[in-house]
């Protein structure tokens, strides 16, 4: 049994669902650590939430395609773990929503747009290249990619950040806006890309540098 705080709420789609927790120390996990929680039905938590359940860790996988720990370790994350839904969930209500509540808020909207509008191959790929979210792409898919080696295309960069930042900019100039409105509407929009699609090292060097050059 685990005591943990939830991070961020992520739904897979199939009746599958993965939170980020940070497990407490407590006397079965001697120090605390982050991992992330599969499961297949959804938890009623939301972000900042205390939870006391059951888990079983597991080791991400690692293949000659995919290093699975190295990927997670990028994101802070030890071990994976999953809840099989036959033990009772103590939930524990947060007494103050953070920052991160409200972003993750603003994802899991978009997340559902794309899903509502697009297949659910587009929408994943939607939500890889965007929200930075790649949990959802099939397998199938993602080998599909890794065998084209353009694999690293569903993962935010500083490309995404720079393509997307100059495209809206280019945009608004297109349509007369003012020079240094459109510098402010392009740098707004793209501190919020940068926060949405998970603030990864590369994104944020790439806003950076194009806040600065602005």
């Amino acid at each position: 049994e685990i005591h943990a705080t939830v991070k961020s709420i992520t739904s897979r789609g199939n009746q599958k669902y993965s939170y980020q927790i940070g497990i407490e120390p407590s006397g079965s996990v001697p120090v605390s650590f982050e991992s992330l929680l599969y499961t297949n039905q959804p938890l009623e938590v939301e972000i900042s939430d205390q939870i006391t359940l059951p888990v079983r860790f597991f080791a991400p996988d690692t293949t000659s395609y995919f290093d699975g720990a190295r990927y997670y370790r990028g994101q802070h994350i030890l071990l994976l773990s999953y809840y099989d839904g036959d033990a009772a969930v103590t939930v524990t209500p947060a007494q103050q929503r953070f920052f991160r509540y409200y972003v993750n808020e603003c994802s899991r909207f978009l997340r559902a747009k794309a899903e509502q509008y697009f297949s659910p191959e587009a929408a994943s790929i939607l939500n890889s290249m965007l929200l930075g979210d790649r949990s959802g792409i099939p397998f199938a898919l993602k080998q599909n990619y890794t065998d084209a080696g353009v694999v690293h295309l569903l993962a935010i960069s500083g490309v995404h950040v720079a393509i997307l930042s100059g495209a809206l900019f280019l945009l608004l100039r297109l349509f007369r806006v003012p020079r240094r409105l459109a510098v402010i509407l392009q740098m707004t929009a793209t501190i919020g890309f940068v926060v949405i699609s998970g603030m990864s090292g590369s994104a944020m060097r790439a806003g950076g540098m194009i806040l600065i050059l602005q």
